[in-house]
């Protein structure tokens, strides 16, 4: 593949043209080749930071919004009515501000990288306002307008890029040679980029004990159930309306992790008690999820509850909206436990003394998800229930979503999670 001439160049000025190729690009193929082509020249630093950004790491502000106009103020010498007049033109800050400040003088092709400026910009957080304001004005100068509107957005924490995390993953395989599968398990978990070696971090290093597992979403099944052929190859469950997540207890520490990489371990104390309960090596997949005392999961539906195993099931889950008045808050009272407990509901055993159970047949895996529960013997980390496929016409079931459970493999089940009106 050919690097085009706007590619050499310093490691900020190749991370702009990069956003700009990939805010400007409409097809998948084309994002798909920017970043690869910015991962096979970027340095390793920057690239770790571009996987951070892309992921949803962004580093904490240290400058506010209104500091960085009276700087541009400052900078450029307009009245703060005209930057005032402007800003309402453009709609944003950090565009205006780069579209207001004098042209720089001869920029400087080998200038420092994105790693560079972000890790200045996080040792700046406790220092003096005027230290922040000599760096930012520095490097506004140093900077071309495209380096300029990317700083600022990183600056005030409005980064976004319509790439998502499989297209980074996908780009990083390319390149690394990686089946995209092995590298979406290594980026993932709780890292940190300043500390984190760009190397290291595909062979598997970054992330640590809480480092958790793909996740494995649904898929739409467009034909009719028995489209799937036998249906003792299959297993049916209900799609309940949480957040997916996986719980993870490995040398003893705790993590509770959401599908989008969210690490919500201390917005869910209650689940503290699963810690001390759960066999150390271990990473159960379910659903994070409100649930009451008032009732059952519903007529026929059997799974282990306090009792797993026993079929009675002493919760109901909660709507989603009670969820959401819980996983916002970062400070938990005993009243907001009281009124919506947040339990797990468990789909599968992802890890187990410490070993990836992926590759196992389903029914292995279930049956040691069972006796793993049944343990804990928490009403708040019920069993999935199993359905079957004659009940799901009765409950009114159809064709619904398809849930890959684990790595594929020639002697692996899949699991069938089917949208019913009453548990969906």
């Amino acid at each position: 593949m050919s690097v085009p001439d706007t590619y050499m160049r310093n490691g900020m000025r190749l991370f702009a043209e990069l956003v700009v190729q990939l805010g400007t690009s409409t097809k998948t193929n084309d994002k798909l080749d920017a970043l690869t082509r910015y991962f096979a020249m970027s340095d390793g630093a920057d690239k770790v930071w571009v996987i951070a950004l892309f992921s949803g790491r962004r580093p904490k502000r240290t400058v506010n919004a209104t500091q960085l106009q009276e700087w541009c103020i400052a900078a450029t010498g307009l009245p703060a009515w005209l930057f005032e007049e402007s800003y309402h033109t453009v709609g944003d800050l950090a565009e205006t501000i780069a579209l207001l400040l004098p042209e720089p003088g001869l920029v400087d092709d080998a200038g420092e990288g994105l790693a560079w400026y972000l890790e200045r910009l996080i040792a700046l957080g406790k220092a003096e306002e005027g230290a922040k304001k000599d760096f930012i004005q520095d490097c506004w100068r140093r900077m071309n307008k495209e380096e300029r509107f990317v700083f600022n957005k990183l600056i005030t924490g409005g980064f976004r890029v319509g790439v998502s995390q499989k297209m980074i993953v996908n780009a990083l395989a390319k390149t690394a040679g990686v089946d995209a599968a092995v590298v979406a398990h290594r980026i993932s978990g709780d890292w940190d980029p300043v500390t984190t070696d760009f190397d290291a971090l595909l062979k598997g290093a970054g992330g640590g004990l809480s480092r958790p597992y793909p996740f494995y979403l649904a898929y739409a099944l467009e034909d009719s159930l028995a489209a799937l052929g036998d249906p003792a190859d299959w297993q049916a469950e209900w799609k309940w309306d949480g957040i997916r997540g996986e719980i993870i207890k490995r040398e003893g520490q705790f993590f509770v992790w959401s599908r989008g990489e969210e690490l919500m371990t201390d917005r869910l104390p209650e689940y503290q008690e699963f810690r001390d309960r759960l066999p150390d090596g271990t990473v159960l997949d379910g659903e994070i999820i409100g649930l009451t005392r008032d009732g059952g999961f519903g007529d026929g539906v059997r799974g282990g509850g306090a009792a797993a195993g026993d079929g009675d099931q002493p919760f109901l889950p909660m709507p989603f909206a009670a969820l959401q008045t819980r996983i916002g808050r970062k400070n938990v009272t005993r009243k907001h436990l009281s009124e919506v407990p947040v339990g797990f509901i468990a789909y599968d055993l992802l890890e187990y003394e410490g070993v990836d159970w992926r590759d196992r047949p389903l029914s292995e895996r279930r049956a040691q998800l069972q006796q793993v529960v049944a343990a804990v013997g928490h009403p708040l980390l019920p069993l999935s229930p199993v359905l079957s496929f004659g009940m799901l016409g009765r409950a009114g079931g159809g064709p619904g979503p398809v849930e890959g459970s684990g790595k594929r493999g020639d002697h692996a089940q899949e699991k069938v999670v089917c949208v019913s009106g009453g548990a969906s």
